[in-house]
């Protein structure tokens, strides 16, 4: 129980840490659709705007779970503090090579989740977070790769929930207020994300390094080779 608690808690700092940049890559576009709704009251804004984040949450978390159990049952438990130093060493690659996930299908799903947005209804909002779930940006990549470190479906799952839960909260705020960001926050916004694929990176390695520091860097545990033969095991006679 309280590994569940820690590893969701986690999840939600990296997501209430990186609000800035959901805000700045994120906000307009929600801030346009969810408007609307937030015009014809209340009411009307959080039937659209729950929809949104549950399905943006519940993509976050099947597909965490779905990768975390394809790394667990290609690995063995020992693995996991290298596993974490491969995907922190991954993701200072991206940074120092300015790397950035954009592709004809990143441009896709965008389209299909400016359609969505602007159906205004609860079922079409659900599906504009789902597909929103599935744009890649340097934050949710980070937080993907961190999730996958913990080496199992149920534990990636956890992380990014959590994760998901903490970016919502600022751009709940933000179309409930129904104010856009000032030019330079935006800017500010976009300047500090890719920083945030730095610092998770370093976390990582740091988390995988096996220094013993509580949370941070964690003895992992080896796995025990069995060399002793069963007590009730009938060892050979020598002799007749």
């Amino acid at each position: 129980m309280m590994n569940s608690i820690m590893l969701v808690s986690t999840g939600m700092a990296l997501g209430l840490v990186g609000s800035l940049h959901c805000l700045g890559m994120c906000g307009p576009l929600v801030l346009m659709a969810q408007g609307a709704s937030k015009r014809e009251g209340w009411s009307a804004f959080w039937i659209a705007t729950m929809p949104y984040h549950a399905g943006r949450i519940l993509v976050y978390t099947l597909l965490a779970a779905f990768l975390g159990g394809v790394v667990d049952a290609a690995t063995l438990p020992s693995w996991q503090g290298p596993i974490s130093i491969f995907f922190g060493v991954l993701l200072l690659a991206m940074y120092f090579l300015g790397m950035a996930p954009s592709s004809p299908l990143t441009k896709q799903l965008s389209t299909w989740a400016y359609q969505m947005f602007s159906k205004q209804s609860p079922g079409s909002m659900f599906l504009a977070g789902a597909v929103n779930g599935l744009l890649p940006c340097g934050l949710s990549l980070s937080a993907l790769l961190a999730a996958l470190s913990y080496g199992s479906a149920w534990g990636a799952a956890q992380f990014m929930m959590g994760f998901g839960l903490g970016t919502a909260p600022a751009l709940i705020a933000l179309v409930g207020l129904g104010v856009s960001l000032p030019s330079s926050i935006s800017g500010l916004a976009r300047r500090l994300a890719p920083h945030t694929v730095l610092l998770v990176g370093l976390l990582l390695i740091l988390r995988g390094a096996n220094l013993g520091i509580p949370f941070l860097s964690p003895k992992w545990k080896m796995m025990a080779v069995q060399t002793e033969q069963p007590m009730n095991q009938v060892q050979p006679s020598c002799c007749h």
